[in-house]
C-alpha cells in the first residue's frame, strides 16, 4: 500500500490506461497500524467476469502491449526509481520457482483440476535447460512493473474493451518478463506477434521466461480458484493452460 500511495500519483497521468490515483492519503493511528488511501472509482468489470472470446482478446493485444511499454518507460531517476521497492519475493528466482512449478502441477493433476498437461511439463524442462538456476533480480536494467499482471487485474467496458489496469499492490522495478507474462496467460497465440510489434523489440530470452512465469503463476491461481469455487477464474486459468500448451 505504501508503495501504491508513492508510486501512482506519480505516473497516472502519462499511462495509457486509467489507474487508480491514490487522492486522499491516510497515515497509521488511533490503533491502526496501515497506510490506506482513497481514491476515484474507475468504470468497468474484471475481465475474469467478461466471458471473453478469443477475438475480443486478440483486439486487446496491441492496447495492453501499449500500456505496459509506457510503464516499462518511466524513467526511474525523475520518478520513482526511489519510492518502488526491488523484487523481494524472487518471482524469477529458477531455483526456487522451477521446483515449485512442477509441485504445484503435480499436485493439479492428482486433483483431477487439469487434464492434458504433457506440454507444459515441456515448458518446465525447456526453461530448465535454457536459464538453468539462475535467479533474475532487480538491477541497473530493471524497469517499473505492475508485478501481478494477470486476468482479474484487467478492466473492460461493456463491449469487452480494455478499460484500465487496477490492484497495483505489487509494484516494483525489476524483470519485465513479470508483466509480460500477460501475453502468455491472457491473449490467443494468434494475436502474440501483433503484442510484440506494438509493445517494441522483447528478446527471446525475455520472452521465454515470460512464458514461464505465466505457467508458475498460474500454477497458483487455478487450485486457489478451486478451493473458494470461483468457476470465473478457474475457467480463465484453465484457458491460460490452454494457451499455453498450444503455444
Amino acid at each position: 500500500m505504501a508503495s501504491e500511495i508513492k508510486v501512482l500519483p506519480q505516473i497516472a497521468a502519462v499511462m495509457s490506461l486509467p489507474i487508480p490515483n491514490p487522492e486522499f492519503i491516510g497515515e497509521p493511528a488511533r490503533g491502526y497500524r496501515w497506510p490506506f488511501a482513497g481514491y476515484r472509482r474507475l468504470p468497468g468489470k474484471t475481465a475474469c467476469a467478461a466471458s471473453l472470446t478469443d477475438e475480443q482478446r486478440s483486439a486487446m493485444a496491441k492496447p495492453l502491449a501499449t500500456f505496459l511499454r509506457t510503464l516499462h518507460s518511466v524513467p526511474f531517476e525523475e520518478l520513482v526509481r526511489a519510492e518502488a521497492p526491488p523484487d523481494m519475493y524472487g518471482r524469477l528466482d529458477l531455483a526456487k520457482r522451477i521446483p515449485q512449478t512442477r509441485q504445484r502441477l503435480e499436485q493439479i493433476r492428482e486433483n483431477g483440476l487439469l487434464q492434458g498437461t504433457e506440454r507444459l511439463d515441456r515448458i518446465i524442462a525447456e526453461t530448465e535447460v535454457r536459464f538453468g538456476d539462475t535467479k533474475f533480480e532487480s538491477g541497473p536494467d530493471s524497469v517499473l512493473l505492475h508485478g501481478d499482471l494477470y486476468v482479474r487485474h484487467l478492466l473492460v467496458d461493456d463491449v469487452g474493451q480494455l478499460c484500465g489496469v487496477i490492484d497495483w499492490g505489487d509494484v516494483h522495478y525489476g524483470v519485465p518478463a513479470n508483466d509480460l507474462m500477460i501475453a502468455h496467460s491472457f491473449l490467443p497465440p494468434g494475436s502474440h506477434e501483433a503484442f510484440r510489434e506494438a509493445y517494441g523489440p522483447i528478446d527471446d530470452d525475455t520472452w521465454q521466461l515470460a512464458r514461464f512465469r505465466a505457467l508458475n503463476h498460474t500454477t497458483a491461481v487455478l487450485p486457489y480458484a478451486a478451493s473458494v469455487s470461483d468457476e470465473t477464474l478457474l475457467r480463465e486459468a484453465r484457458n491460460t493452460m490452454c494457451y499455453l500448451s498450444a503455444n
